[in-house]
Parts: structure tokens; C-alpha cells; sequence
């Protein structure tokens, strides 16, 4: 199942970089909505909080991580 979850916010973060916020702004926001949805889902069924998995996912938080 988070695999799945995983694999659908790929395909929807490559759609939204094809897509321009100013152009297509309503349909950019309803897939960012949809992305940040499923991430949440994602990070509950991981058993972790959802900030620690967005400070983990970015690149920042990697940077941090390797620190720890």
C-alpha cells in the first residue's frame, strides 16, 4: 500500500513540474493539494509524524541527518 501511495506522489510531483503555477493555477493546486494528502497518509502509516518525515525528505533534512 505505501509503496502505491509512494509511486502516485511521483507521478503527481512529475506532473505538477510539467505544468506552470501561473498558467494552470487551480489544477496545480488541487494535485499539490492531493500530494500533500497522500505524504500525510504516507507518514501516519509509517508510524511517524509528518514532520519528521518532511525534515528526512528534503534536502536540507538530509544534510541534517547525516549529521546526527
Amino acid at each position: 500500500m505505501e509503496s502505491n501511495l509512494r509511486r502516485q506522489v511521483c507521478d503527481l510531483r512529475a506532473e505538477l513540474g510539467g505544468m506552470s503555477i501561473v498558467d494552470e493555477f487551480a489544477k496545480y493546486a488541487k494535485i499539490q493539494r492531493k500530494i500533500n494528502k497522500m505524504s500525510e497518509e504516507m507518514a501516519h502509516q509509517g508510524g511517524i509524524g509528518i514532520t519528521p518525515w518532511l525534515l528526512v525528505s528534503s534536502s536540507v533534512g538530509r544534510q541534517i541527518a547525516k549529521h546526527l
